[in-house]
């Protein structure tokens, strides 16, 4: 360490801090947990205008006291997109934050689509195949024009890349 840089704890550190941007785990045991990171003491600790943002797990920051902060002193700018609770979310808490947004991205038709298509594709180069030839047009086995795999078939399927003794071929 730089002897001609001061030694700050982290808790000073935040409270001269501009912009906090959490992307955190939520950790409830260990050295370090994390749930209720941001309490009602490090809120006190904040300079006014401090932006916040949470976009890791909505427990990082306690709910509550974000909620009773806000109501008796709301002088910092707060991002939420992820909450305590969800989806039973405190619509006061949301009434206060200056931006909430729901952390479902993943549970969104187009996120599933997006999803499904990104496995798909995954699954169809780990086969080795063609992706641009449709996946049942690939398969060593006929099937009728428009009709789907019965249970039979995906067994067959998968266990063609599986090696019962010794896991994946």
């Amino acid at each position: 360490m730089r002897e001609d840089v001061p030694k700050i704890s982290v808790f000073n550190r935040i409270a001269q801090s501009d912009i906090l941007c959490f992307h955190t785990p939520l950790t409830e045991t260990g050295e370090f947990p994390t749930k209720h990171l941001v309490g009602k003491e490090l809120l006190e600790s904040l300079k006014p205008n401090t932006i916040i943002i949470n976009a890791g797990r909505g427990a990082v920051i306690s709910n509550k006291a974000l909620l009773e902060f806000l109501k008796a002193r709301n002088s910092i700018k707060v991002a939420l997109d992820v909450w305590e609770n969800e989806p039973n979310i405190d619509l006061e808490l949301l009434d206060l934050v200056d931006i909430g947004t729901p952390h479902i991205a993943g549970n969104t038709i187009e996120g599933k689509l997006r999803g499904t298509k990104m496995l798909h594709k995954a699954f169809k180069a780990w086969c080795g195949f063609d992706e641009h030839i449709p996946f049942r047009n690939q398969i060593n086995q006929d099937l009728e024009d428009g009709s789907l795999l019965n249970g039979d078939d995906l067994s067959k399927v998968c266990l063609n890349g599986y090696d019962k003794k010794g896991g994946l071929k």
